[in-house]
């Protein structure tokens, strides 16, 4: 049976979809059978960020409503890892709670881990009902910082309680210079277990575009902080 993270923020830019996209290649990398959801309808981005765009025909709307077969809906990107696209303009009626949790229920038994990239804030909701665990993104600011500590209490009230902090984009420079909060004060103010920072590092928007996780390139500072947060969850 497999697992279903959520991947939330409190606001906007804190590089959710980069964070699944990237997860989920070394999750496959390491044998297991992974399928990136985009749930952040009408703004997706998963499908760009692996290089995607020209291979999707239907999407996770199409699935819901019955248009589609779940295989059809389905991705493949390379031998272990998959990809459910969001549909470009909100769900219709027929995309209701039930059928998200008959999926995902039914998912569990083809793929060892489902990662959903969920909308910013309380618009999570509805990936937060078929989520075991959520991977919260902090972006290492105080107005971010405080987002990610009340879309925590949030996914709590749904009853996501295992949860995990990762702090992205941060510059070692501003915090050296004292124009950036160390991550020590940050966790004075938000209760989540930190398993991870990742640094803001221009290479990562490159990756993006190109449509190839960075993660891809071994060796490289980015990929071990991704490997140490793997090792946490796992």
């Amino acid at each position: 049976m497999g697992k279903s993270y959520v991947i939330a923020s409190g606001n906007g830019g804190a590089g959710k979809s980069m964070f699944a996209v990237n997860l989920a290649y070394l999750l496959s990398e390491k044998g297991f059978k992974t399928i990136l959801i985009d749930m952040d309808t009408g703004m997706r981005t998963l499908d760009l960020y692996l290089g995607l765009q020209n291979n999707i025909v239907y999407d996770l709307d199409d699935v819901l409503s019955g248009r589609c077969r779940i295989r059809q809906g389905i991705v493949k990107y390379s031998e272990n890892l998959y990809l459910m696209a969001a549909a470009p303009v909100k769900l219709s009626a027929d995309s209701n709670e039930q059928s998200f949790l008959n999926l995902i229920e039914k998912l569990k038994n083809s793929f060892d881990y489902i990662i959903m990239d969920g909308p910013k804030g309380r618009s999570v909701e509805f990936a937060a009902k078929g989520a075991d665990e959520a991977l919260i993104l902090s972006c290492g600011d105080y107005a971010s910082n405080r987002n990610a500590d009340s879309i925590s209490k949030f996914l709590h009230e749904k009853g996501v309680d295992k949860q995990y902090l990762i702090f992205n984009k941060i510059s070692k420079k501003l915090i050296a210079q004292e124009f950036a909060p160390r991550i020590e004060q940050l966790m004075n103010y938000i209760k989540v277990k930190p398993i991870g920072i990742i640094q803001y590092d221009e290479n990562i928007t490159v990756s993006t575009n190109l449509g190839v996780p960075i993660v891809c390139k071994k060796g490289t500072y980015i990929r071990r902080a991704f490997e140490s947060i793997l090792k946490e969850l796992l």
